[in-house]
């Protein structure tokens, strides 16, 4: 009788366990969704990396050239959306190309 309730005791705090874990995600402290980057004077024309480990994010300025008055500023995701990877910014070539699959994308 006391190996059936060990048993069942054990497979209890195994289930238990099972639960706990898919009740709380990987992860739980998530980045703000909004956060302060700086002024327009800090960014040269092109992709900044500075905030890719901090925020998950490029910012990218275009040049006025390209769009009227001073140009536009954009906020990348730095995941890739085919594998979930972290593509890398090849400014010699002025794309992201992804490490895990080596597609790029400009």
């Amino acid at each position: 009788m006391g190996l059936a309730w060990g048993s069942f005791t054990a497979a209890s705090a195994t289930a238990l366990a099972a639960t706990g874990r898919f009740m709380f995600p990987n992860v739980l402290n998530e980045p703000p969704q909004q956060f302060k980057i700086g002024f327009p004077d800090e960014y040269a024309p092109g992709v900044d990396e500075r905030w890719k480990n901090r925020f998950g994010i490029w910012v990218v300025r275009t040049p006025s050239d390209i769009v009227q008055e001073a140009g536009g500023f954009y906020a990348l995701i730095s995941v890739c959306t085919h594998l979930g990877c972290t593509p890398n910014w090849l400014s010699a070539e002025l794309k992201f190309k992804c490490p895990c699959h080596g597609r790029g994308f400009r």
